[in-house]
């Protein structure tokens, strides 16, 4: 589907018993996953509802290009927006993770219409700590942990960039390398 100047790609999933008149449900990765990250909870949520998966811009299988835009958790949260709209629904259950619960926020919050409830899993929240003096240490404590990922960005070491990714946001110690393949 083309929306906001971009195409994304998408899971719309439902099965004969499901109630369609019950708000949707519309799940939203987290930073290095796709529309498939939620293939497993599919099943489940389409019996009884409606349910919709997608890959957000920059995400596979959807182009990566240099469209001009900032990836950033506004620029999600319009593209999620438009979708919602395209799709003819809401507002919608939004269930995100990690960035993906970031994106939902952002969704909530300037488009307060489209969203009926928000189910968030570790949501990509630092700068809502910023807003108390212990929150606000947590946000600079994490913040630090990015300075060897962009690093190796700016050194145009995607790879060292992400293994690091892996291993500040609490995966395996050896980063990328302790992921399985698939």
């Amino acid at each position: 589907m083309r929306v906001n100047g971009t195409v994304i790609n998408y899971v719309d999933s439902v099965t004969p018993s499901a109630d369609t008149k019950a708000p949707i449900v519309v799940f939203v990765h987290g930073s290095l996953g796709s529309y498939g990250d939620n293939a497993p909870q599919l099943a489940a949520f389409s019996a009884v509802r409606r349910t919709v998966t997608y890959s957000r811009r920059y995400h596979r299988p959807n182009a990566v290009a240099d469209d001009g835009q900032s990836y950033s958790a506004e620029l999600h949260s319009d593209d999620l927006a438009a979708f919602i709209r395209a799709l003819g629904a809401g507002p919608v259950v939004l269930i995100g993770g990690s960035y993906g619960g970031l994106v939902a926020l952002e969704t909530a919050r300037h488009h307060p219409e489209l969203v009926r409830a928000l189910v968030l899993a570790e949501p990509a929240a630092l700068g809502l700590l910023a807003r108390t003096p212990s929150g606000d240490s947590l946000r600079r404590i994490s913040m630090a942990g990015l300075v060897p990922i962009r690093a190796a960005f700016e050194r145009g070491d995607s790879i060292a960039a992400l293994s690091a990714f892996v291993v500040g946001t609490g995966g395996p110690p050896n980063g990328l390398d302790g992921i399985p393949p698939a």
